[in-house]
């Protein structure tokens, strides 16, 4: 995911060329783990800063992994965040070393945790899924080819429509050699260059967007069960992965491009919605380098008002190292956020404001997510 108004590179202490492997993977249903090897991606989850939070996060606010000073991209612009417009600020510098025996603690209390909650949310069909990414790219094309390419994506600051374009057309190529060639890396370190290509003049940018989106469901649709390769975090396969990864992708940036013409923002299916909630909390903020972080215990309860019970509440605990998520109810939150699940989904991305939500509760833990929660495409390096 990127956008937004920061800007930098992850340090080398994100390195993610050959991944790591991992013994726990989902098993389609929410929450439910089971021994397994996979190849992951180290983490490569950035939030922001804010002051005000002291209270709340102690002394260490955002103690995290290593971030480099802002620069250009090595490919094809400014490297921008995925805050999206109601992200916070940056973080100027952060503690590369967290204690290793405290993220032995937080694995093991994850481990338990995620066991215990009997989610029953089962993962999306992936023929769906693939469809849908078809329809979301498409709205993007269409409304590329509709907007100057210099017009201001106001969910993005600092962005423009051919940094739209741009992004959404390059991350499908990449997800899409990825699944395709089977890669157990992540080629933004060795081989993106070759994997995206030359970029094309912008009278043919539109067209270069629909080709990348159309190879990429094409593999997507063609990629075999067993797959295995590169992924960010684990999942019931990697197939499942990159379907899903790339289907809220797609529909987030469609947002984007709505907002960018001044549209109505096309419904979202709730069923996706709350999908694109559990692969953000649990699979983006699963891993350390979250910053989602408090050193005083507090619970964050996210309520979609539109789902049936047990099937649209989400309970953030954040740590001294990241936030653990459950989904069994806690009697008294510090905090809860309410509205139907699509305003939520939008919302947690960032890319609406709360506004049109119910907050109830300690305002610190709201400002906690807001500033601190998101995910940002990591500066490829060509070597």
């Amino acid at each position: 995911m990127r956008g937004g108004d920061r800007s930098g590179r992850v340090g080398d202490d994100e390195e993610s060329a050959g991944g790591v492997h991992c013994r726990l993977q989902g098993r389609g249903e929410r929450g439910a783990l089971v021994p397994a090897e996979v190849l992951v991606a180290q983490d490569e989850c950035e939030g922001s800063a804010a002051e005000g939070e002291g209270d709340l996060l102690g002394e260490r606010p955002g103690a995290a992994w290593g971030v480099g000073d802002d620069e250009q991209s090595v490919f094809h612009g400014p490297t921008l965040s995925g805050c999206g417009r109601w992200g916070g600020s940056p973080l100027t510098s952060y503690s590369p070393v967290l204690p290793l025996l405290t993220l032995m603690y937080r694995s093991i209390v994850r481990a338990c945790v995620i066991r215990d909650t009997g989610a029953k949310l089962q993962g999306m069909n992936i023929g769906d899924q693939i469809n849908g990414l078809r329809t979301e790219g498409e709205r993007i094309a269409v409304a590329g080819g509709e907007l100057a390419l210099n017009a201001s994506v106001p969910t993005c600051p600092g962005w423009n429509v051919k940094d739209l374009l741009t992004h959404i057309g390059t991350v499908h190529r990449w997800a899409a050699a990825i699944v395709g060639e089977a890669l157990p890396y992540d080629p933004r370190k060795q081989e993106f260059q070759r994997i995206v290509g030359p970029m094309p003049h912008d009278d043919l940018l539109v067209d270069w967007v629909r080709e990348g989106l159309l190879r990429l469901a094409a593999v997507l649709e063609a990629a075999p069960s067993g797959l295995q390769c590169w992924q960010m975090f684990p999942s019931e396969s990697s197939r499942r992965f990159w379907v899903r990864r790339q289907a809220h992708e797609t529909t987030i940036h469609r947002v984007d491009a709505e907002q960018a013409r001044g549209d109505e923002i096309s419904p979202i299916c709730p069923e996706f919605a709350a999908d694109g909630i559990d692969e953000l909390l649990l699979g983006f903020h699963g891993r350390p380098s979250s910053r989602v972080r408090a050193l005083r215990p507090s619970v964050l309860h996210i309520h979609a008002t539109d789902l049936p019970p047990g099937r649209g509440d989400w309970y953030i605990h954040p740590t001294d190292t990241g936030p653990l998520v459950t989904f069994s109810e806690v009697e008294t939150p510090h905090c809860v956020i309410e509205g139907p699940v699509e305003l939520l989904y939008l919302a947690l991305w960032n890319r609406l404001p709360f506004d049109d939500l119910l907050v109830r509760g300690d305002p610190a833990l709201l400002h906690l997510w807001r500033n601190y929660s998101a995910v940002r495409w990591v500066d490829p390096v060509d070597v």
